[in-house]
């Protein structure tokens, strides 16, 4: 499994970080704890996301030889947990406030904590940490949704933790994996077209959602089309395509925490702690930004009892945060994996 090795690879550079955090002699105290914050927020990433879709794995925390590997037996999902946990309190005691594009601050410790709170259902640490974020840093969310995947504006207020990418030396493949087969026109030459929309997601925006047009491009021109040829009917994911000329170039960063996605956490902590109306403000905040008004806001009446609450969370956290690997997750921890699927 790609996703298991490459993953345990993380972990291994993370333990060899901590292993050898000592023996640099030239370089201060704040430095220090800088490099080692990020290794424990990014060791604590990887067995997030390996808790999450495996259970209990594995738990490594220094650097073992190959025999010594196939020793190592499964650890629970509780102990992978406390794993994560312990390594985000100390990232969050080591990190600096801020940081820049590309590299952990304690912000995104923070608000990552408190997204694993959520995926462990202790609702008030989750509303601790979450409160926490949102009052010491002044994160906000672009007008424009289609800002968050441009290079012109990859850098902004709303990105919290974005992988950094830079065309041509050292990019990566998602234009030409989403791009259809035969290329965009005027955008990329080919693609392979790996993750395709759904009729049943098409339908679930409005027409007048402005996230729709930069998720889904439902018209296609191939990249051999004339200009005055008519586009035919082949909808595709247009996020994070963006024009290239090489297929593994592509310079635009990459979100793994941005303030939408924290949003909505605090929306469905705040009404599972009892704060519907400030859960609703929450759940607005991003409908507000994708209609552009407030004329499409939810009730208190649309959400009126728990499962309403949830079906138009996890809605909206479908619809802002598409192909962002998110949505297979929220279905498995609230237990509508097979229901929805």
């Amino acid at each position: 499994n790609v996703f298991w090795k490459d993953t345990y690879n993380g972990i291994f550079r993370a333990n060899t970080v901590l292993a050898n955090i000592e023996v640099p002699t030239d370089y201060n105290q704040d430095l220090k704890n800088k490099h080692e914050g990020e290794a424990k927020f990014l060791r604590a990433y990887f067995y997030f996301d390996l808790v999450r879709i495996f259970g209990g794995v594995p738990a490594v925390t220094n650097i073992i030889e190959v025999d010594e590997s196939r020793e190592v037996g499964r650890t629970s999902e509780d102990e992978i947990y406390e794993l994560v946990v312990n390594d985000l309190n100390d990232a969050i005691a080591k990190l600096p406030d801020t940081s820049e594009q590309g590299r952990v601050s304690k912000a995104a410790a923070i608000a990552l904590l408190g997204k694993v709170k959520v995926y462990e259902e202790k609702w008030e640490d989750a509303k601790t940490l979450l409160e926490r974020f949102f009052a010491d840093y002044d994160y906000e969310l672009l007008t424009d949704f289609n800002d968050l995947f441009r290079v012109e504006t990859e850098v902004n207020t709303e990105s919290i933790f974005s992988l950094a990418y830079v065309e041509g030396t050292n990019g990566h493949g998602l234009t030409y994996a989403l791009a259809p087969t035969a290329g965009v026109y005027g955008v990329i030459n080919n693609g392979s077209r790996v993750g395709r929309p759904t009729w049943d997601l098409h339908k679930a925006y409005d027409p007048d959602d402005s996230r729709f047009s930069v998720t889904i491009t439902e018209w296609q021109r191939t990249f051999s089309s004339a200009p005055e040829d008519d586009p035919f009917w082949f909808p595709y994911f247009n996020k994070f395509i963006i024009p290239i000329d090489n297929i593994g170039s592509s310079g635009l960063d990459l979100p793994v925490l941005r303030l939408a996605d924290i949003v909505l956490l605090y929306s469905e902590t705040l009404y599972k702690t009892g704060d519907q109306e400030t859960a609703l403000t929450q759940l607005n905040r991003i409908r507000e930004r994708a209609f552009g008004d407030s004329g499409h806001n939810y009730t208190l009446n649309d959400i009126a009892t728990p499962e309403l609450f949830m079906d138009k969370l996890l809605l909206e956290r479908r619809l802002e945060l598409a192909v962002e690997n998110n949505r297979w997750f929220d279905l498995v921890r609230t237990g509508r994996f097979t229901t929805a699927l």
